[in-house]
């Protein structure tokens, strides 16, 4: 699983009621009022009282957005101590009610053990229901378990499955693993021009090793692709722009011709 920092990943989710909209009772709209109060006065930087005001919402029944907003703070130290065993307890509560972001934050808990005892079977658990809700980096995180066989099996099938799902829905770092797992037929069959579109993708998104290869493939050309001295030479500047040594040598080995 990808260890980024939590300030980056543990994000807020947006407020999934609608101020006003038919069908929402009084009461999902008074949450949802409260619920943007607290928003708004973290916005301003009243931490203590959006604390307040995401607590009473929780208390008054909602426990989708509130207590997650709740965890955040608590993950930031926003108004109060950095304090990873309430920021725990206070996603588990949103997750377990479905908010998909929540989910896929404390998989992220498990995984670290941050706030509780490190448990890869519910990190892998909690990951596949994000994932499942459409949660792209959760996505990414079910197919290095697959991979891997954390928290589950290796089944390699699956995790090329979670692995396009995750391309498919724009994470520019699955780019160039998919490129790989056709080319090496892992989990999948061999597939030489699916492997170029991903490669291609990957390079474009400024994957260096994706760079590097798709110089490579205008300079030698492919089933699909005529050699073409200018656009390889332009692909090995990128790469060895980014430092790679072997994109330099290649660069300066076409100049010379």
């Amino acid at each position: 699983m990808k260890k980024k920092s939590l300030v980056l990943i543990l994000l807020l989710v947006t407020c999934c009621y609608s101020l006003g909209q038919p069908g929402i009772s009084k009461k999902q709209q008074k949450l949802a009022s409260l619920y943007y109060q607290g928003e708004e006065l973290e916005r301003k930087g009243n931490y203590s009282k959006a604390l307040s005001i995401y607590k009473k919402a929780y208390k008054e029944g909602d426990v989708w957005n509130s207590p997650f907003a709740i965890s955040m703070m608590y993950v930031e130290g926003r108004g109060v101590t950095i304090d990873m065993n309430e920021a725990f307890k206070w996603c588990k509560i949103a997750a377990d009610e479905g908010n998909h972001d929540a989910e896929y934050s404390l998989s992220i808990m498990y995984y670290q053990g941050l706030g509780v005892q490190r448990d890869l079977r519910q990190s892998f658990l909690y990951s596949l229901k994000a994932a499942e809700g459409g949660v792209v980096c959760a996505m990414e995180n079910v197919q290095v378990a697959y991979y891997k066989g954390e928290g589950t099996s290796v089944n390699l099938e699956e995790s090329f499955k979670w692995l396009k799902k995750a391309a498919e829905h724009g994470d520019s770092e699955a780019y160039f693993a998919l490129a790989i797992r056709y080319i090496r037929a892992i989990g999948c069959t061999f597939n030489d021009k699916e492997a170029e579109k991903w490669m291609i993708k990957a390079a474009e998104s400024g994957n260096v090793d994706a760079q590097y290869s798709v110089g490579l493939m205008y300079e030698g050309g492919t089933s699909d692709i005529q050699p073409n001295k200018t656009i390889a030479v332009s692909w090995f500047e990128k790469a060895a722009s980014q430092g790679h040594s072997q994109a330099a040598i290649k660069l300066q080995q076409l100049k010379n011709k």
